[in-house]
């Protein structure tokens, strides 16, 4: 499981918007996404979700299931913020 929390300032017209690289999808194998995604939009290299976000602090919660063992780049961002960059180790 994959946890991102939104400060106050992230939340614009009662929604929360986030990118996610490709590799949440391919290697990470995201399974489920909590909660629902109102909008999913694919490019740049991955997908912009907007999720809605009617009570602060915000959380989402993408539930993975990683095709293979070692290591994934992820990278995560709020459009018009810093993008962030993790690395993830998937081990048996």
């Amino acid at each position: 499981e994959i946890e991102i929390g939104f400060p106050a300032s992230s939340i614009r017209d009662g929604s929360v918007r986030l990118w996610a690289s490709d590799s949440l999808v391919k290697p990470l194998g995201t399974q489920r996404v909590v909660p629902q995604p109102l909008r999913s939009e694919i490019g740049g290299g991955g997908i912009l979700y907007t999720f809605p976000a009617t009570t602060t602090p915000v959380s989402i919660e993408f539930q993975t299931q990683p095709a293979a063992l070692g290591s994934s780049e992820l990278k995560l961002q709020v459009p018009g913020k810093a993008e962030l960059r993790a690395h993830i180790f998937v081990m048996p």
